[in-house]
């Protein structure tokens, strides 16, 4: 007797998931910090491993399911990590949390230069532009460069650089929304 069996492999779905919402945090953490250049990574420390941990998956049979795609790797992934004897805990959530730590680890190594130049290119003049979507001033939000009105995106730049304007708590636009930076 013959038995085909499916598993969906859905461990490079979660270290997807879990690099988006890292490489959120890292442009949250730009936006909140004005960084120019990349955090170093023990920035994100307890973020980072909460990501991580979230990523791993409960449910006993997708947690088997990876297991038998993945053994090796995630016995490298719980050994390389020196926190512990056995990978099967907790039917072996440490060590595919383990595996998807290291990916999200390596995937910033690689490309957290990229994700800080890609904050730095949706500036206005250096700073970082939020529109308030309420029009009532009490729903600040980042706006990118690209996500402004071209001429309002100059109309800004012009009054940061020629209106010597560093801050600026209330700006109301020629198209007259309200816009701030530097707060």
């Amino acid at each position: 007797m013959k038995r085909t069996i499916e598993i969906d492999d859905t461990l490079a779905d979660r270290v997807e998931s879990a690099i988006d919402e890292f490489r959120e945090a890292i442009l949250r953490h730009c936006a909140e910090n004005s960084c120019d250049e990349a955090p170093n990574i023990d920035v994100f420390g307890y973020q980072l491993h909460e990501i991580a941990y979230g990523a791993v998956p409960s449910s006993y049979s997708e947690l088997r399911g990876i297991w038998y795609l993945y053994e090796w790797e995630l016995l490298a992934a719980y050994k390389n990590a020196g926190i512990g004897n056995n990978p099967r805990e907790n039917d072996g959530m440490a060590a595919i949390y383990c595996y998807i730590l290291r990916q999200c680890e390596e995937w910033y190594e690689d490309n957290a230069e990229e994700v800080v130049e890609e904050f730095l290119a949706g500036l206005v003049a250096d700073k970082q532009i939020q529109h308030d979507a309420s029009g009532v001033g009490n729903d600040w939000r980042n706006v990118r460069r690209e996500d402004l009105n071209p001429d309002v995106a100059l109309e800004i730049e012009c009054e940061i650089i020629d209106g010597d304007k560093d801050r600026c708590q209330l700006y109301v636009a020629s198209n007259g929304l309200h816009y701030r930076w530097g707060v």
